[in-house]
């Protein structure tokens, strides 16, 4: 079975993956995340933005990867979508969503994906709190280490995909000039 490992599980991954489960062959897929959550990407997670902070995406422009994300909302209940001040009345593919409401879209996306790659023969395996420290090669393949040391698995695959999206850096200036956001 080839053996493939995904760094990070948000939106990069979640496209992966869909393209990898149509593979003819069975692939044997492991998906590394740094945080607790698989699937909902940095841009998109409940600590690092507000509420009311929009996707700078309306939602016809994010491309499904089992649905789209109109037809997912149109199956909240009500009473969820009013939490997002949203009413059924409100959903449109030429507007703009809360961040955190598509990180939960794409969470659901993420664990379906999983789901269908299974389905069709494909292993798929998640590790969620588990940081990549770097890529070394072994005998011509991708060795992964791991953050943890103690960790000692044999992490050899065949291909390896980085998909970790980015990092804030400590101190957001450029060229003095201070960044307000990611």
């Amino acid at each position: 079975m080839h053996r493939i490992a995904v760094i990070g599980s948000g939106p990069m991954a979640l496209y992966t993956l869909k393209h990898l489960s149509m593979a003819k062959i069975p692939l044997a897929i492991t998906i590394f995340e740094a945080s607790s959550i698989a699937g909902v990407g940095m841009p998109y997670k409940p600590e690092l933005n507000a509420d009311y902070m929009l996707c700078n995406a309306f939602s016809r422009e994010i491309p499904p990867a089992t649905r789209p994300l109109l037809d997912w909302l149109k199956d909240q209940p009500e009473r969820e979508l009013s939490e997002w001040e949203l009413s059924p009345h409100d959903l449109t593919g030429r507007a703009f969503y809360p961040r955190v409401l598509i990180g939960e879209y794409l969470g659901e996306e993420f664990a379906a994906l999983c789901d269908k790659a299974r389905e069709k023969g494909h292993r798929v395996t998640v590790e969620t709190d588990c940081r990549v420290a770097d890529i070394v090669a072994r005998d011509g393949k991708p060795l992964l280490q791991l953050e943890n040391p103690a960790d000692s698995r044999d992490l050899l695959f065949d291909d390896v995909i980085i998909a970790s999206g980015h990092s804030w850096p400590k101190k957001p200036e450029v060229d003095g000039v201070r960044l307000a956001s990611p």
